[in-house]
């Protein structure tokens, strides 16, 4: 028996067709597509694309879904010789693509955007690293928050943004706060993890 779903996201109709699998799966995976819309739409003002376009030129700490973006992004761009380029954000504001295109109306007016282009100035460091501890309290675990950006999976922790050299003084003060380490490992999770997740996660 197959399940379908019809909805906007992006700016587009998403279609989804689920056949087979546990109930409600198709709900998990429109919730996966709203999330990865709201980290890269850059009509909201909290999504990641529009932390990165705001902070153009620095290191910004965002999820290994725009990381996994920024690098097929790239690797697009290098591919095509540069007939597509993920850079062009500053262009397309300047000629009046400022919203979505409900909003835009037939007769766009420009618009000023200090951004330019080059998608060879991007660089992407991906500092996740995770942990398998045991004996910590919740309040501990937020406590390590300190350290990164903290994502909770039970014996596992994933911490991202976090410099590699702080890994030593990280496993001490998970120590000191009582608990026991028994892995230290670099992540870096693509969307196709994420989504096998997904559905292991609604079959249980």
């Amino acid at each position: 028996m197959a399940a379908e779903l019809r909805f906007r996201a992006m700016g587009c109709d998403a279609h989804l067709i689920v056949v087979g699998g546990a109930d409600g799966l198709i709900d998990g995976a429109r919730a996966r597509v709203e999330q990865l819309e709201q980290r890269w739409s850059r009509f909201l003002d909290t999504s990641e694309v529009n932390a990165l376009n705001r902070r153009a030129g620095e290191f910004v700490i965002v999820s290994s879904d725009t990381v996994t973006l920024i690098e097929r992004a790239i690797d697009a761009w290098r591919l095509s010789g540069g007939a597509f380029d993920p850079t062009m954000l500053g262009a397309v504001i300047r000629s009046g693509y400022d919203r979505s295109f409900e909003l835009l109306g037939t007769t766009p007016s420009p618009r000023h955007s200090l951004l330019g282009g080059g998608a060879e100035d991007i660089t992407v460091k991906d500092g996740a690293v995770r942990v398998r501890v045991t004996g910590l309290s919740a309040a501990s675990r937020t406590g390590l928050g300190g350290f990164g950006t903290l994502e909770d999976e039970g014996e596992w922790l994933t911490f991202r943004g976090l410099n590699p050299d702080r890994v030593p003084e990280l496993v001490n003060e998970i120590v000191r706060q009582g608990g026991r380490v028994y892995a230290v490992e670099p992540r870096h999770e693509t969307l196709e993890d994420r989504f096998l997740q997904l559905l292991k996660d609604q079959e249980q």
